[in-house]
């Protein structure tokens, strides 16, 4: 407690004050002045000590005294005061060891209304919990229709055919259960993988007319070939790009003097070109005779014998490149099919690449001149053994059962251990 007094220039004195007093002073000089005092207050009390220690009350409270949940008390004093946190909790008890005479003596009927057993009988306290509020007074007296209050009642008990029907719902719940327990087991998925490659060429057999076939989404579609789809892991040692030319620079078919499929537009070439901080792509094209030559011989798969011919390609335009990078490595795929075996080889697209017409600025054109390439040659050869090597250790991320992994260094060492090279252009 704290007061604020104007209090004269002297020591404040006092008998029976706060704990702390602020004292104010203001004097009306030239100026107003203002003056705290804070003092500490000190009680003294001589009054007599007790002549006897206090007398403590014994209060008689029997088994089933009145307490404070008692019946009598909940009807007035519960609407004035809420006092249900202190009120025990007198319902069933949830551990059976603790309810009386249900273990030692098998009585069952402790724990509520059993078929075989009468009519529980309602408990003394909960009478008043029946009052009907409509009826001022009135107390019911029947427990048939009470559902609740210190008992249990089995309603599947009085049903016949309802404890058949969840038995049936148990019993089918644990049909799946155990059914999803057994497909979880290491044997049981080492045995639906086996079966997959099994039923794996059902589809592909001569006459197969492909009936279990459906299209995920568009369930009228029946199929009319069916291939094997597997990688083409002898191809995979290369990074494969989508190049798309896009505006003035696309080839459209009608107004493009070479067609689509001329071996010229197969066999072209695309150099990246990077001077100052200045990219760009430059096309090389060879003459129609050594397009189609080399084309032929790309497409040879046994060994080539005789002299290495060489292949002139001359410099046609420049392209501005955007490049996009797929951020997975199979979200776009190249399919090539192969009828005789009908089997369809997949390769990874690593990107994609889109080629607009380059417009360079007369003040450019000089030096991009000067920089660009005119002219290159080019040379069809198997690779030798180090560059199989390389190409190998790239394929076996892919099919490291055909392929095997090795050092060039190691190689040498052992050179008895030497590869077999494949036909590479």
């Amino acid at each position: 407690m704290s007061s604020k007094l104007n209090w004269p220039r002297t020591r404040p004195h006092f008998s029976s004050p706060p704990d702390y007093l602020s004292l104010r002073q203001t004097t009306h000089l030239n100026m107003s002045q203002r003056q705290d005092y804070i003092a500490k207050v000190r009680y003294q009390n001589d009054l007599p000590p007790p002549p006897c220690p206090p007398k403590l009350l014994t209060t008689a409270i029997s088994d089933e005294g009145d307490l404070i949940d008692s019946p009598k008390l909940l009807t007035s004093l519960f609407r004035r005061e809420n006092f249900k946190n202190l009120i025990s909790i007198d319902s069933l008890k949830l551990d059976p060891f603790k309810i009386p005479g249900f273990v030692d003596q098998t009585d069952e009927s402790t724990i509520g209304k059993l078929p075989g057993f009468t009519s529980a009988q309602l408990h003394p306290d909960d009478q008043l919990l029946l009052i009907d509020p409509s009826m001022k007074g009135a107390v019911s007296t029947s427990t048939g229709n009470v559902s609740f209050l210190r008992r249990t009642q089995y309603i599947a008990a009085d049903k016949g055919g309802a404890l058949g029907v969840n038995n049936l719902a148990l019993n089918l719940n644990m049909e799946k259960l155990k059914t999803k327990e057994e497909k979880t087991d290491p044997e049981s998925q080492l045995r639906a993988v086996e079966e997959t490659f099994e039923h794996a060429t059902d589809t592909l057999v001569e006459g197969s007319e492909f009936e279990n076939l459906r299209h995920p989404v568009k369930k009228h579609l029946k199929a009319k070939k069916v291939y094997t789809f597997l990688p083409d892991t002898s191809m995979m040692d290369q990074v494969y790009m989508h190049v798309k030319f896009i505006g003035s620079a696309s080839i459209v078919e009608d107004k493009s003097k070479i067609p689509l499929d001329d071996p010229r537009v197969v066999t072209s070439l695309f150099k990246p070109m990077n001077v100052k901080d200045v990219e760009w792509v430059s096309l090389f094209q060879t003459g129609k005779e050594s397009a189609e030559s080399m084309k032929r011989k790309i497409d040879e798969t046994a060994t080539s014998g005789g002299d290495e011919e060489q292949y002139d390609f001359k410099h046609m335009r420049d392209y501005n490149m955007d490049y996009i990078e797929y951020p997975d490595i199979f979200e776009e795929l190249a399919i090539n099919l192969d009828e005789e075996k009908k089997t369809a080889y997949f390769l990874p697209v690593s990107g994609r690449v889109d080629l607009k017409r380059r417009r360079v600025a007369p003040s450019l054109e000089q030096f991009i001149k000067n920089e660009d390439f005119t002219n290159i040659s080019l040379t069809l050869r198997e690779p030798d053994t180090g560059e199989a090597i390389a190409r190998d250790n790239k394929r076996v991320v892919y099919d490291p059962m055909e392929y095997a992994e090795m050092d060039v260094e190691e190689l040498e060492e052992n050179p008895d251990e030497t590869p077999d090279v494949e036909d590479e252009q």
